[in-house]
């Protein structure tokens, strides 16, 4: 399969802007397990899951390997929440305002007993990756939560979704925010975006007392340079 490995990406970055989170780790979990990675099978299409809930409707997608990165002691994973359902909404909603991590689902073929009274996992398949309140794996978080959609905007090419609601991410265009006067490029990088409030304008600027303020300035600058050649010093 086909997958990113995390040495080849910058971790914890959405180049896409899609919602992203940490699925598994090879940390000591809540029951004493570890889960090896490498041993990790992972094959998409692979549904999320709210809960672990098995007989409820799926609430997203991890279409294709390309959505999939590996790491030697992580697995992150990039999703699409399925469209069209008020039920889903209400969960994208509440994953957008840090209500939800993640966990996951999966079949052990292969593990021993560990020191810390659980299981090491060395051979398993991924079954679901699950959104949760409650992760039992506590670095299993997500990384990238923001939607531009919940600001207003909508003609990025990164489509609804994207990593620099705190300005924290690299712009996965590669380039300044389109949306003029409500978001610009942050003035710490020019990879990087500041989201602006759409309630607040970036410029209040009337353009008469711009005017007056001008000639103001000329002016003053006028009167310095005429002293200063004069030999006056003022």
């Amino acid at each position: 399969m086909n997958v990113k490995h995390l040495d080849q990406v910058s971790c914890g970055l959405s180049r896409t802007g899609r919602p992203r989170v940490i699925a598994s780790t090879d940390s000591v979990d809540a029951m004493n397990d570890v889960i090896v990675q490498a041993g990790l099978e992972i094959t998409p299409p692979i549904r999320m899951l709210l809960n672990h809930d098995y007989l409820s409707l799926p609430v997203g997608l991890i279409p294709d390997a390309a959505s999939v990165y590996r790491g030697a002691h992580r697995t992150e994973v990039e999703f699409d929440f399925f469209e069209g359902d008020a039920e889903i909404a209400r969960v994208a909603n509440l994953y957008r305002q840090g209500g939800f991590d993640a966990s996951v689902g999966f079949r052990i073929v292969k593990a021993s007993p560990n020191e810390h009274g659980g299981l090491t996992i060395t051979e398993s398949v991924l079954h679901e990756v699950s959104l949760t309140a409650t992760p039992a794996n506590r670095d299993c978080q997500a990384v990238v939560r923001g939607l531009l959609g919940a600001r207003g905007v909508t003609s990025c090419p990164a489509a609804l979704l994207c990593p620099n609601d705190t300005q924290a991410e690299f712009c996965p265009a590669g380039a300044k925010c389109p949306q003029s006067g409500n978001a610009r490029t942050s003035w710490r990088d020019e990879r990087t975006v500041r989201i602006i409030d759409d309630r607040e304008p970036v410029w209040r600027v009337d353009p008469a007392q711009f005017a007056q303020a001008w000639q103001m300035a000329v002016a003053d600058v006028m009167r310095e340079t005429y002293n200063r050649l004069k030999g006056r010093v003022d």
